[in-house]
């Protein structure tokens, strides 16, 4: 799966539009049921004047001395990119913005699984209604083999 934003109005308080493409990307892939459970999820961070901005605005963004788009699993990272205006950024700062990425990534996990959980309920209510309106028997809960609607 490839997540490109072509064009966006705002990115304010919703998040960086990237990061949100992906973590929306992981969730309906889950939701599909192509995933077992939530994959990755992504998240910006900035560092200015040695303190690490998280989500930072644009403004934040411009005037910061890196920004890093982290992407990773509950336990491993999937992907980084780093910028920084002067190209060079010292090891210990990427170690440091990375670390407080990776730990925004948990509540970010909490809020997929969570919307991954209110769905998959709510399909189950609206395949036994749509069985009794079409007519058909009620599946057998202990019946792995049939099919959902």
């Amino acid at each position: 799966v490839t997540c490109s934003v072509q064009a966006h109005d705002v990115w304010g308080e919703s998040g960086n539009p990237v990061a949100l493409s992906l973590n929306t990307s992981s969730v309906a892939l889950s939701r599909a049921k192509l995933l077992e459970e939530p994959v990755a999820c992504c998240y910006l961070c900035s560092l200015q004047d040695g303190t690490v901005i998280m989500d930072p605005s644009p403004k934040q963004v411009e005037d910061s001395l890196a920004e890093l788009l982290y992407a990773g699993t509950r336990t491993e990272v999937v992907m980084m990119e780093c910028s920084s205006p002067t190209d060079k950024i010292p090891e210990d700062t990427l170690a440091k913005l990375m670390k407080v990425a990776h730990s925004a990534l948990g509540p970010i996990f909490g809020v997929q699984d969570e919307l991954i959980s209110a769905v998959e309920e709510e399909d189950d209510k609206d395949d036994r209604m749509l069985r009794q309106d079409l007519g058909l028997p009620p599946l057998d809960e202990n019946d792995e083999e049939g099919a959902s609607l």
